[in-house]
């Protein structure tokens, strides 16, 4: 229906949320849902979505990937800053191979720990979320060590409440 000649992508979403009605965990109304929701830009909708299908998702990954998507689009269309960090400790808990949930983690760490240090006026220039490439090698050389496995970045993490 979204995809066809009439591309009617509201008609789809009414249908698709009227099928999920019906069946919640109905994979089958919910995944093309999710495509219309982000074809149609509905940020919220589409977090409030992603929030109700991860339970019904039993591979990991797939779960990570979701939870991922819906932390992204809370910082990047939302607005959600720091709150995200805990659903991204969350999501790096189950999956320690979600590389890209590490590094926002650690950049939403880093942002908090500017702040607290009351340098945030020098990494202003880079809003928030940023991405690595983007970030001064200097800004970001203790979550890349980190990354690494580092153990003088782990002993400084762990003595310093996430700074």
């Amino acid at each position: 229906m979204a995809e066809g000649p009439l591309d009617d992508l509201a008609l789809a979403a009414e249908t698709y949320e009227s099928l999920r009605t019906k069946d919640p965990a109905d994979r089958e109304a919910w995944e093309p849902l999710l495509d219309v929701y982000r074809r149609m830009g509905k940020s919220e909708k589409l977090s409030d979505l992603l929030a109700a299908v991860v339970e019904y998702v039993d591979d990991f990954t797939e779960r990570s990937r979701l939870r991922l998507e819906r932390v992204k689009i809370l910082t990047r269309d939302l607005g959600v800053g720091e709150e995200a960090a805990a659903p991204l400790r969350e999501i790096v808990d189950e999956d320690p191979a979600q590389v890209d949930g590490a590094i926002l983690l650690g950049t939403i760490l880093e942002r908090k720990c500017f702040e607290g240090l009351g340098i945030s006026k020098f990494v202003a220039p880079y809003s928030f979320p940023f991405s690595m490439q983007a970030v001064p090698y200097e800004m970001s050389n203790d979550f890349r060590r980190a990354l690494r496995g580092d153990p003088r970045f782990v002993r400084k993490t762990a003595n310093s409440n996430d700074c």
